[in-house]
């Protein structure tokens, strides 16, 4: 993909020359694994910057080797920061990402103004192991992968890889984008707003390298929700204040999430103040062979979503209570 590039540090312009040296502050922007660190002032939450990068390097030389499944699994091999039974977790969600992520898209698409093209830039926020980008991909846009994980942006190589598709790789924090203004047609961020350090310099961020007339789509858990949380499993986890999940998480036997959720009403005022228009925001659709494995009383609260969601009566009530909000918004021309 060509873009014009920005030093995250100074915002001078900078080329893609290799190595990356801004000629105004003097930084060079480091290579490892094949993918360039942008990152300076906002550290990955779990690792540091060392680590993370010997994670990647350490992907990166059995990805020839190793199928993505097993790719994936051989990071938690042995990893002390992950108990085994969180890893294994993380494993069959990482896999099962791919049909979420397509869902997602359906309903951001469903939801945008303009018809998002094959040859669309495309800038996946928070792409992690890179499901949503590898779909957008198979659909012909131009993708970016963005992630302030490099061990993510390495699987996600490989996930693209498998699926015989192309993206472009980019490992920086969501705050300070190697970007120039106005780049990229448009934005998908599915569950990266409730984990970033401020979810309104993220915004502001994704408005600047937003094209005017660009469009952003993106997908958070809603605190309201009665259902499974996200990172627990448990219901009704996220109405406990941050100290009750924490330590619901430490007694079974998982990291302790980072995480800010937001409502329906305070994503709206987000997205306002950071200059967007045309805002849309809708409860999750849940995707065909979700409730496939699950507990009956899961497939039970499936069942009936999926009812008051299809219902004119009854949709406000799942806009409420739903898992995830789906939200949509514009970039004006002006």
């Amino acid at each position: 993909m060509q873009l014009s590039l920005r030093c995250p540090r100074c915002t001078a312009p900078l080329t893609d020359a290799r190595p990356v040296c801004c000629a105004t502050c003097g930084t060079e922007w480091p290579e490892v694994a094949g993918i360039v660190d942008w990152r300076f002032d906002q550290p990955d939450p779990y690792l540091t910057l060392e680590k993370d990068r010997a994670a990647a390097e350490a992907l990166a030389s059995r990805a020839a080797s190793l199928d993505f499944p097993a790719l994936l699994a051989s990071y938690y091999d042995g990893n002390a920061l992950v108990p085994a039974a969180q890893a294994r977790a993380i494993v069959r969600g990482t896999l099962a990402a791919p049909a979420r992520a397509a869902a997602f898209l359906d309903q951001s698409l469903g939801q945008l103004k303009r018809r998002l093209a094959p040859g669309s830039k495309v800038l996946d926020a928070g792409s992690g192991t890179g499901p949503l980008a590898v779909e957008l991909a198979r659909r012909g846009m131009d993708v970016i992968a963005v992630d302030i994980g490099m061990r993510w942006l390495t699987l996600a190589e490989a996930r693209a890889r498998a699926a015989g598709v192309r993206i472009a790789i980019c490992c920086s924090g969501i705050h300070r984008l190697p970007i120039a203004d106005a780049q990229v047609d448009a934005i998908m961020a599915e569950s990266l707003l409730e984990v970033v350090p401020s979810q309104s310099a993220m915004l502001r961020e994704l408005f600047r390298v937003l094209r005017p007339g660009g469009e952003l789509a993106l997908s958070t858990p809603n605190p309201w929700s009665p259902g499974p949380d996200p990172h627990t499993g448990v219901p009704f986890t996220s109405w406990l204040p941050p100290g009750g999940v924490n330590a619901l998480a430490r007694m079974r036997g998982i990291v302790p999430p980072r995480r800010t959720f937001v409502s329906r009403n305070t994503l709206r005022d987000l997205l306002a103040n950071a200059g967007f228009a045309d805002i849309r925001i809708s409860p999750a659709e849940i995707p065909a062979g979700f409730a496939e494995g699950k507990p009956a009383w899961l497939k039970a609260g499936i069942v009936g979503y999926r009812l008051i969601t299809t219902a004119p009566g009854l949709r406000a009530i799942a806009a409420v209570f739903g898992p995830v909000h789906v939200a949509t918004a514009r970039r004006p021309e002006r």
